[in-house]
């Protein structure tokens, strides 16, 4: 899934954990994110918050 509200908020910014958070609100604000039995929604929005730092923060030092 392709979240653009995520691209937008990271283009062109110097990278730090409030950006991330940034990044991770706006994830859990634009995927749409449907509860089963792996999990409520709330739950997978939190984690799609986590994981958006941790993938930003891998290309990063894959990138250096």
């Amino acid at each position: 899934m392709r979240l653009n509200s995520v691209e937008k908020v990271l283009s062109g910014q110097r990278v730090d954990d409030k950006l991330l958070a940034q990044a991770g609100e706006a994830a859990a604000k634009e995927a749409d994110i449907l509860a089963d039995i792996r999990g409520s929604a709330s739950y997978k929005r939190e984690i799609l918050r986590v994981y958006i730092g941790r993938a930003v923060r891998a290309a990063m030092q894959g990138a250096t």
